[in-house]
């Protein structure tokens, strides 16, 4: 039985879960509760020494290498945000690694060459350059201020080697606030 098992917890649990099953373990096992049960006690202390081990990061990390709970250290790093993060800023200097798209940003303003309409209309827009010749047509509520943006996701730059796409900022200007009126 692995230390995850012992308190009742999943293999990719939380120091939060964690002390709340120790907890659990702790108030129906204490010797001073189980008025000397030897097999409480020594799961008292089994799961003591396992609340112990599993909250320290450093000795969790070891543990779960030493007991074969990581399959790799790609495994290790995704079990934390920061652990994602990190592993995605070092894993794509590889040559051949999938790179995503770069994210642009296409300021609009209606009434500019390959840009027509204002706000509640819509506006059409020809996005050269980067591979991107397709013209867009985003429609433009009426509730539009001055300046709008808009996201529109996987129409930025295509990314490389099967990387995810990047995406599309839109800085949507109404005729009026340009003129100054």
């Amino acid at each position: 039985m692995n230390l995850f098992e012992l308190l009742g917890v999943a293999e990719n649990a939380t120091d939060h879960e964690i002390r709340a099953a120790y907890r659990r373990i702790a108030l129906l096992c204490h010797p001073d509760r189980t008025q000397g049960d030897p097999e409480a006690e020594a799961l008292f202390h089994e799961a003591t020494g396992a609340y112990r081990l599993l909250t320290h990061p450093e000795r969790r990390r070891r543990y779960e290498i030493e007991a074969g709970l990581v399959e790799s250290v790609a495994d290790l790093f995704e079990r934390k945000p920061v652990g994602k993060r990190l592993m995605k800023s070092v894993l794509p200097s590889a040559r051949n690694a999938p790179r995503a798209g770069k994210t642009r940003v296409q300021p609009v303003l209606p009434g500019q060459p390959g840009a027509t309409g204002d706000a509640g209309g819509k506006i059409r827009i020809n996005r050269g350059g980067g591979g991107l010749r397709n013209p867009l047509v985003v429609g433009v509520p009426p509730s539009a201020r001055a300046v709008s943006w808009y996201e529109l996701e996987a129409l930025g730059e295509p990314g490389k080697n099967g990387g995810e796409p990047g995406a599309l900022w839109l800085m949507i200007m109404n005729k009026g606030e340009r003129d100054g009126t």
